[in-house]
């Protein structure tokens, strides 16, 4: 028997057996009407419907109280119409238009099986009256970038090329997905779970199909398509998808969800214990005597992988972390301005001042400072040692050195962590997302003042060891606060060339846009084009 229902309800239902296909509206939407119009309310909105009949209303005021039968909605559509086919019509356009909030359901003997639920305002699902049916032969499988959790204790199936979630109520239904990790026939697929009615799984295998969260293995995507999905990897996607709005429909941006519920965390981290070494700070005039043009900057900076033949020294080190991430205030409270937290103001930006990121060093060798690993207290502008185990230390210059292509290890390593509450308990879907955009920041921040200093900086694009291995070094808790972020720093080597850039020696190079920038921007330190050695 087919899913679908005649238009007035009448005839077979939409069942198989004792599987019925039911719809109705999400939980969160609202209809009110207002005179002869009605108001749809919804998370991505309003829609209003001008002048629509009281059996249209009656309708879609129906969706909004549970699952219900198609054709029994479209009953409430005709009843004491003038026009029935009219207002069927109409009915259908209201449905088409509103798909992206309508719920699919299965239900077996009165009890609710599966639902798939939409999660974009972009969803689009074909059949009101019910999908397509898939036949028994059509192989089925789980794309590699689908998943299945727990949520409300309901397991739940994702896929973030998907507009749609598919709430599993029957527990049995696991079994189902796991069963399509290989592609299988609905025949095949329909008795895997033997407890489960075979006309129940084919429904719900309908479903999961329409809402494009299981794959039809005979109907494969363009090869240009499976070229660019070949390309990403599973939790590359997932955190693309979920780290904007627009392909879920999970809280987003400053919700303060823990607000009198959770402490925040303070503005400025607790200093760890072990000895401390003040540092000196850089004089402003000096800086200003000395500091380069912000365009010459830009045009020489790059990253230089290889050291100088003299160590870093630790007045340069001090004047890098005092004028790229020392802490110039702290301010607030202000919950007049939606910011019930005390905020860091640092010399990057950070979203709502979130100052979550801190600094390690690893110290392979600097004038004036022994080798060990430090934490730097960005308020006190003073370093803390906490640990100078030197096979600890060796570890992650090591790391370093493979990440930068088996390069020399740096004169120093600053790796940066996060503190994360800091951002999420304020966000929400987006918290470890804006934490990588505040390392790019302080990236660049650094490359700007290492280059204005004329030193040899080198960001780290591939992670140094591992997360466990710096939280184990450093003394720190993997889930509070871990590493994000590397950054080599050393002495320039005597052969460096500002004027020239290290890609010219590389071929194949092709110059776009004004390559002369570079030469012109430079003002002359020395012949080399170099910065002469500070003292």
């Amino acid at each position: 028997m087919s899913h679908s229902v005649s238009l007035t309800g009448q005839g077979s239902p939409a069942a198989i057996g004792t599987a019925r296909h039911l719809v109705s509206f999400r939980e969160d939407v609202m209809v009110d009407r207002e005179g002869g119009d009605l108001l749809i309310s919804h998370r991505w909105g309003n829609h209003i419907v001008a002048a629509v009949s009281d059996g249209v209303a009656s309708a879609v005021d129906r969706l909004t109280f549970g699952p219900v039968l198609a054709g029994n909605v479209m009953d409430l559509v005709i009843t004491a119409a003038a026009d029935p086919i009219g207002e069927i019509t109409k009915m259908h356009v209201l449905v088409d238009v509103l798909q992206f909030l309508l719920v699919h359901s299965v239900e077996l003997d009165a009890v609710t099986v599966a639902e798939v639920v939409p999660i974009s305002s972009n969803a689009r699902f074909k059949g009101f009256t019910g999908p397509r049916r898939v036949e028994d032969g059509d192989q089925l499988s789980v794309s590699r970038f689908a998943y299945l959790h727990q949520v409300d204790g309901v397991f739940t199936l994702e896929n973030p090329l998907s507009l749609y979630k598919a709430r599993l109520h029957d527990p049995l239904l696991a079994a189902l997905i796991a069963s399509a990790s290989r592609p299988r026939t609905v025949a095949e697929l329909a008795r895997i779970v033997p407890s489960l009615d075979p006309d129940a799984t084919r429904a719900v295998l309908d479903l999961l199909v329409a809402a494009k969260l299981l794959d039809q293995v005979d109907e494969p995507a363009p090869e240009e398509e499976q070229a660019r999905l070949r390309q990403w990897g599973f939790h590359d996607l997932l955190f693309h998808a979920r780290s904007k709005s627009g392909r879920h429909d999970e809280e987003f941006g400053a919700t303060f969800r823990f607000t009198g519920e959770i402490e925040h965390e303070a503005p400025i981290r607790e200093l760890p214990k072990g000895p401390v070494v003040v540092l000196p700070r850089p004089a402003l005039d000096d800086v200003l005597a000395d500091d380069v043009t912000l365009t010459e900057v830009l045009e020489t900076r790059q990253s230089v992988r290889t050291p100088g033949r003299e160590p870093l020294t630790v007045f340069q080190l001090s004047e890098l972390l005092y004028r790229a991430a020392r802490v110039r205030a702290v301010y607030g409270p202000a919950p007049e301005r939606q910011m019930p937290y005390q905020g860091v103001d640092k010399p990057y930006p950070a979203d709502g001042g979130a100052g979550e990121l801190d600094l390690w060093l690893t110290v392979r060798r600097c004038e004036g400072l022994k080798p060990g690993m430090y934490y730097y207290d960005p308020a006190g502008h003073r370093l803390v040692l906490v640990n100078n185990h030197r096979p600890d230390v060796d570890a992650m210059l090591a790391a370093a050195s493979v990440s930068a292509g088996n390069a020399e290890p740096p004169d120093v390593l600053l790796t940066i962590t996060s503190r994360f509450q800091r951002l999420g308990w304020k966000y929400s879907g987006i918290p470890y997302a804006t934490t990588l955009k505040h390392v790019g920041v302080l990236y660049q921040t650094l490359y700007l003042v290492g280059t204005a200093m004329g030193l040899a900086p080198c960001g780290l694009g591939v992670g140094v060891g591992n997360g466990d291995l710096s939280a184990r070094c450093f003394g720190l808790d993997w889930e509070r606060e871990s590493s994000v972020g590397h950054f080599m720093v050393s002495s320039a080597p005597d052969e460096f060339d500002r004027r020239h850039h290290f890609t010219e020696a590389i071929p194949g190079r092709t110059s776009y846009n004004s390559q002369d920038w570079r030469t012109r921007s430079i003002t002359d330190r020395d012949h080399s084009g170099n910065f002469p050695p500070k003292t």
